[in-house]
């Protein structure tokens, strides 16, 4: 819905915390959520000199997870707390994970692709419906995961979810 980009980014900046350099990241050097390899991606993308990721501007910050992930995913078009569960899952899975979640959920075609079949299909299920099935898929991926460090922290951020989005 229209809107929410500020709620889902509260959510995703709580959960992310500030600057890391965990050497078991394979995103390695991250601020906010934010990776360097993205940042740099993203500076060279509007024509700007790389900087350590450690100097991005909350302005900066916000367009990038505005225009990289909440608009991939349009989530100005999605129902309340489908377009916070989805925006979540494009900021920690990736984009084209969310989606196929978000599809799978919805229970059409698993391409990755943000389109009218699957933004009619979210649309004709309940919202709360959605996000648990959504949550209950992310859950399960990062179970597959076990073996990853950071699984605790994963589990821990579905369940805060589901507590957010009252599912």
């Amino acid at each position: 819905m229209i809107g929410n980009f500020p709620t889902a980014l509260s959510f995703v900046l709580d959960r992310e915390g500030g600057y890391s350099e965990n050497a078991d990241d394979p995103g390695g050097p991250t601020n906010h959520g934010i990776t360097q390899r993205t940042y740099d991606k993203w500076k060279l993308y509007n024509g700007a000199p790389r900087r350590p990721v450690i100097e991005i501007s909350a302005d900066e910050i916000r367009v990038i997870y505005h225009d990289w992930y909440w608009q991939p995913i349009f989530g100005d078009e999605l129902p309340d707390k489908v377009d916070v569960v989805t925006f979540d899952a494009a900021v920690n899975l990736g984009v084209m994970p969310a989606v196929r979640i978000l599809q799978r959920s919805a229970w059409v075609e698993e391409d990755g692709i943000m389109g009218s079949e699957t933004m009619a299909a979210v649309r004709s299920i309940p919202p709360d419906l959605i996000c648990w099935a959504s949550l209950t898929l992310r859950r399960l991926h990062y179970i597959e995961k076990r073996r990853s460090p950071f699984i605790a922290g994963w589990l821990n951020r579905v369940a805060a979810l589901r507590q957010n989005v009252s599912v």
